[in-house]
């Protein structure tokens, strides 16, 4: 978001100072998934419904179990590449019916969290209260989570509006989200202390106080994309450096 020309520039450095050669794969869907699942990245789909809120759990299963997260909808677009005959749903949200985003949660928390990192989480920042835009430029970033096997949520904190209160009046889209804070916190206080708590979530002092209040560190990454790939290049350089 903020400087897209950075991944041509670090491309060029590896090429010409660290002898790296790289693969370009043409620039659809289809192509990129025929190109990872014949390297053997996944095996399969984990399905989710377009909800706006199953996304996320998708990708903390993606991670759990190696698989790709796959809307119906998508599914649907693309099924020579997409769709169940092309690439077997291992896992389908959608049959779980959430009444709500908190049931869901509720569900993710009981079941999935306790199978996740200690260490990392991380949260999209994509919601209403938020810039949706940089909730998109957020969700960029969630690779390097996703390889840590981390918790993946889109929880509002947002405690109050005493820092503007106009912020909670319409036509503002911030509202005040107690049942949303609560479980932010549930999730931070049961990973280690000082938990890594990457992405982002708007108001910044909200999230700042109740990332501290649950014992966590903030790791401010939006627009931060490719860590994974990053974390990755000590391994491949025989240095012993990673995120």
């Amino acid at each position: 978001m903020d400087f897209p020309g950075s991944d041509a520039t670090w491309k060029a450095y590896f090429e010409q100072h660290r002898g790296f050669t790289f693969t370009t794969i043409p620039p659809s869907i289809c192509d990129v998934v025929h190109h990872f699942s014949a390297d053997g990245h996944f095996s399969g789909a984990v399905r989710y419904p377009s909800d706006g809120y199953s996304l996320y759990l998708a990708m903390t299963v993606a991670g759990l179990q190696d698989l790709l997260p796959v809307s119906a909808a998508l599914a649907a677009r693309y099924p020579a590449c997409l769709g169940a005959a092309a690439l077997p749903v291992k896992e389908d949200l959608g049959t779980h019916h959430f009444a709500d985003e908190f049931a869901a949660w509720r569900w993710g928390i009981d079941n999935l969290l306790p199978h996740t990192s200690r260490s990392v989480v991380f949260n999209a920042d994509y919601y209403n209260n938020a810039d949706l835009n940089q909730g998109r430029a957020a969700l960029m970033s969630v690779d390097y989570p996703i390889s840590q096997r981390a918790f993946i949520m889109n929880l509002c904190p947002l405690w109050s509006c005493k820092s503007d209160p106009a912020e909670c009046k319409p036509p503002s889209p911030r509202r005040g989200t107690p049942r949303e804070t609560e479980l932010f916190i549930e999730v931070l206080e049961s990973r280690d202390p000082l938990v890594n708590v990457w992405g982002w979530s708007d108001p910044e002092h909200s999230y700042t106080n109740a990332t501290t209040y649950a014992g966590g560190a903030v790791f401010c990454t939006f627009s931060t994309p490719n860590l994974a790939w990053w974390a990755s290049v000590g391994t491949a350089l025989g240095e012993r450096r990673s995120i």
